[in-house]
């Protein structure tokens, strides 16, 4: 373990089954631990970058308290630790260079996706591949999401070592209809990696769901 960068501050997703996204295929620093108590500062209250903590790891090592009613999970395949809300389920999948966790709400299955939940994809050889800087790489991704969808929050926060572009939209998607997601893309140079961790619920829920995904999207370390 080296250093913990602390960020306070979450898919483009293809769907799978009626409405749900797909745990298949998807687009896409040191350690980061995110608290995001303080969220909602820029664009009506939404992200502060605050880089802090050393040395955060595993639990045992030091994870912060879970909130009452979630548990840590750290992903086997490296794309960091997360809160798990309790009778929530967890999924990893690795292709390539590409790292997935997914903590939703309903069970992921060979036919099944999922309406409501967390996901967290880990590009790993950015350079090599894209032939761009991963800071290039998240800048570009964020702006293509704001480009093609109704945006309802963004932001560019730079108060750290490096870029978080983050974005909420709004997508129309058949048979669900609205979803709303929230988007947060951090390129770390020095590791050659792009971190994208995004939200997504019905619209129809998202308020509902909002406490599950401002805790979801704000405690994570990032391996």
């Amino acid at each position: 373990m080296t250093t913990a960068e602390t960020v306070s501050c979450a898919n483009r997703q293809r769907l799978l089954g009626p409405g749900r996204s797909s745990p298949a295929r998807r687009r896409g620093p040191t350690h980061l631990f995110i608290p995001m108590r303080r969220l909602l500062l820029l664009v009506p209250a939404l992200f502060l970058l605050a880089f802090v903590c050393t040395g955060c790891a595993k639990k045992a090592a030091g994870l912060p308290e879970e909130p009452k009613g979630f548990s840590w999970y750290t992903a086997k395949n490296g794309a960091g630790s997360y809160l798990q809300p309790e009778d929530w389920y967890v999924r990893e999948d690795t292709a390539g260079q590409t790292d997935l966790l997914y903590i939703t709400r309903e069970k992921i299955t060979r036919t099944k996706g999922f309406f409501a939940g967390l996901t967290v994809r880990r590009e790993r050889g950015i350079t090599a591949r894209f032939g761009v800087s991963p800071t290039q790489y998240a800048e570009t991704f964020i702006a293509e999401v704001v480009g093609n969808a109704e945006v309802l929050r963004s932001a560019v926060v730079e108060s750290g070592p490096t870029p978080m572009y983050v974005a909420r939209v709004a997508e129309q998607r058949p048979t669900i209809g609205r979803v709303v997601v929230h988007h947060s893309v951090i390129g770390v140079d020095s590791r050659d990696m792009v971190f994208h961790i995004s939200f997504e619920a019905p619209g129809i829920e998202w308020d509902l769901l909002d406490p599950i995904a401002r805790e979801l999207l704000s405690q994570f370390i990032l391996d």
